[in-house]
């Protein structure tokens, strides 16, 4: 058995699964569902005294958390993991960041058929079948 073999082979398992669906009885079965189902029911209506009170809640809640926790920064430069980094400007920061741009790993070798063994590849026949 050939890689071309193999492959031919297991396209014609995929053909033959697609083949075996009948379209018209599975769409006509989904139609027929669908319309037994009688659509989709709509969600209760809210009341807007309902939604005001659930927007003032929310208001309510944002206003006390940012009096109560107040204007909290980070912590300051100083005490940077790279204290060097503190007294750069943006485009010496931005230098430094596109110096670190890595090359893509490419992989040197290609895998074919021949270097799966026979339980990789009856693994690879059944995932091509469905």
């Amino acid at each position: 058995m050939d890689e071309r073999h193999i492959e031919r082979v297991a396209s014609q398992l995929g053909a033959r699964a697609g083949d075996a669906v009948d379209v018209d009885r599975v769409s006509a079965a989904v139609l027929a569902r669908l319309r037994s189902a009688g659509g989709a029911r709509r969600p209760r209506p809210v009341s807007r005294w309902m939604a005001l009170a659930a927007g003032v809640a929310i208001m309510a809640g944002a206003a006390y958390y940012t009096f109560a926790v107040g204007d909290v920064q980070g912590p300051p430069l100083s005490g940077t993991a790279a204290p060097q980094l503190a007294g750069l400007n943006s485009a010496e920061l931005g230098e430094i960041l596109d110096s670190l741009v890595v090359e893509p790993v490419t992989l040197s070798g290609q895998v074919s058929l021949d270097d799966l063994n026979a339980e990789q590849l009856a693994e690879l026949l059944q995932m091509m079948e469905g």
